[in-house]
């Protein structure tokens, strides 16, 4: 009899201890990850731009926790991230580095939304361009050999 009580006795407390640990480090809980999203637009034109690089940046180490490129439809998404401050860093090409304010992830703030991150467009002026090109002295074709002879200073 006493061996039955201290065999259940022993059960429910690993039990009990097992559920309580995976309830101590919420971060690694994926009921309790968060998640972040956003969709990424043109400032200007307001299209939506596809296949920009997306980094996740952890502010305390300033280390790269995830990455990736916005869909089709400019929309992005990072999920199961663990508790902490967050910033985002977008970038594309012909267009201004973009990057967040922080990001808080906590048991009260699970999921952010971004909502629609506008970036500018980086604009270059050039005036004229002049396109210069000279023919060689000597040009081989498939039929023929070709002798330039505007090219020949005798």
């Amino acid at each position: 009899m006493k061996k039955h009580i201290l065999i259940t006795v022993s059960l429910i407390l690993s039990v009990v201890l097992n559920a309580t640990a995976t309830n101590i480090n919420p971060a690694e809980n994926p009921k309790r990850a968060g998640e972040i999203k956003g969709t990424i637009v043109d400032a200007i034109s307001g299209a939506k731009v596809e296949y920009a690089s997306v980094v996740l940046y952890d502010v305390k180490t300033d280390k790269i926790v995830e990455g990736g490129l916005s869909n089709a439809d400019g929309y992005f998404v990072f999920l199961k991230i663990k508790g902490g401050t967050y910033r985002i860093q977008i970038d594309f090409i012909g267009y201004k580095k973009y990057s967040s304010a922080e990001i808080r992830i906590n048991r009260e703030n699970k999921k952010v939304d971004l909502g629609v991150i506008k970036i500018t467009p980086d604009v270059s002026v050039i005036n004229d361009v002049t396109v210069t090109a000279e023919r060689t002295y000597i040009e081989n074709k498939i039929d023929k050999k070709v002798v330039n002879i505007g090219k020949d200073l005798l």
